[in-house]
């Protein structure tokens, strides 16, 4: 029973911390600014999802591009911060994966990719785990780990 409990607990947790943390919202409640500035971004997009991210203040646009899932990332007066999509480790480019090679994690194991276009440029996250450790390497396009993040 006490296992139980516990589990029902953790479960209710984790629903109270992604309400609180992210909230779809109609898109009569998004700013004009933000969607002004996707439509600036990604003028042919239909948006099947806006979010808000409370605990980042931030509104998330979710869209369909080539088949692939995009989100879109505005602050709420408007400023477009990044555009995101997951990929592939078997897509990541062959700069990103010598980068990695050549590094000092290059025993690492790839988990997770995602492909960021930024306001400064074209940058790949790459999660990465060896053992209980996991980091994200933040490299851009021409190949280089701008910074690692423990995750």
């Amino acid at each position: 029973m006490k296992k139980l409990f516990t589990l029902l607990l953790s479960i209710f947790l984790a629903g109270v911390h992604f309400t609180v943390t992210a909230q779809t919202v109609k898109e009569s409640k998004v700013p004009a600014a933000v969607k002004e500035s996707f439509k600036k971004q990604h003028p042919d997009m239909y948006v099947y999802e806006w979010e808000f991210k409370k605990k980042k203040q931030l509104y998330e646009a979710e869209f369909l591009h080539k088949g692939a899932k995009h989100e879109a990332h505005f602050t709420p007066d408007g400023k477009w911060l990044l555009t995101k999509r997951d990929i592939k480790r078997k897509d990541l480019p062959a700069k990103i994966l010598q980068a990695i090679a050549g590094s000092q994690y290059s025993h690492w194991e790839i988990d997770d990719a995602e492909e960021q276009q930024t306001p400064s440029g074209l940058v790949y996250k790459v999660e990465v785990e060896q053992g209980k450790q996991e980091l994200y390497l933040y490299i851009t396009a021409e190949g280089k780990i701008e910074k690692t993040v423990q995750k």
